[in-house]
């Protein structure tokens, strides 16, 4: 139980960092067309976003042999993992990703990176 509420608050703490480094990108039910997601909001509801969409993050655990990177919050307490075939962006770097998250046979979820640009 005590184990729940504290990834529970590292979620929150994550979130609202997030949201401060990101000029308010964390909620997105409020966001407008075009804006850049959260990875937060993309990790916990990727089943939702069915077509092309922009998220903001800082790059970790990149792996040029394999065409990928895992993309989080400044603190690392959520992380998406992303397919890209260009140029790999350096670890600790803050950028938008434009692609699709897609669902793999093993059912978990890979963001198909189309470009990877980074956050002015």
């Amino acid at each position: 139980m005590q184990a729940k509420i504290v990834r529970g608050l590292a979620r929150a703490a994550c979130a609202c960092t997030l949201a401060l480094v990101t000029d308010g990108c964390g909620d997105s039910h409020s966001q407008r067309p075009g804006q850049p997601l959260s990875v937060d909001a993309v990790v916990e509801h990727p089943e939702k976003f069915g077509g092309p969409i922009g998220v903001v993050g800082r790059v970790a655990n990149v792996e040029p042999a394999s065409g990928a990177f895992a993309l989080g919050c400044e603190d690392a307490c959520v992380a998406m993992p992303v397919k890209f075939s260009g140029t790999m962006p350096k670890a600790g770097s803050d950028v938008i990703v434009r692609g699709q998250i897609k669902k793999e046979s093993d059912g978990r979820y890979i963001f198909n990176a189309e470009s990877v640009t980074a956050k002015k």
